[in-house]
């Protein structure tokens, strides 16, 4: 259940921190990779601490464990920070917050083709749900687009 309740959280989140950037950050005199680094930067920072006191692994750290925390950190999140704010600045807050309701799509796609993990039939009603969803919210439905 708490799984669940911390779900719900991040979800909440992206539903109020994209709407804010676009009234409050992308406006702002900065390149969206000055907006990225920044943001990037500060989470650092604020999970740096906890981390040190607390401990951050069960394991050692090693060259090729924090190479990888860099690149996932760069590649990963970095660019995709980069990117939302353009599509925050080009195409609006809500097309921009959409576009984060298919990662678990993809995931899960990725999990069955190579990891052989077992599709079920509420994720492909529930990906399917995702998919009308978006296109509801883009008003890019054509049937709903041609009722007008």
């Amino acid at each position: 259940m708490a799984g669940v309740v911390v779900l719900l959280g991040a979800t909440l989140c992206y539903g109020v921190a994209i709407p804010y950037a676009k009234k409050y950050v992308v406006n702002l005199p900065y390149s969206p990779y000055s907006l990225a680094t920044a943001q990037v930067g500060v989470s650092v920072v604020l999970t740096l601490i906890p981390a040190l006191v607390v401990g951050s692994t069960h394991a050692p750290a090693s060259v090729h464990s924090l190479a990888g925390i860099v690149a996932l950190g760069i590649l990963g999140t970095g660019l995709a920070y980069v990117w939302n704010y353009r599509n925050i600045e080009l195409a609006g807050s809500v097309i921009a917050s959409s576009v984060t309701y298919i990662t678990p799509m993809v995931a899960v796609i990725l999990g069955a083709l190579l990891l052989q993990e077992r599709l079920s039939v509420s994720q492909i009603i529930g990906g399917l749900f995702v998919i009308v969803s978006a296109l509801l919210v883009q008003q890019r439905w054509e049937p709903l687009r041609s009722g007008r």
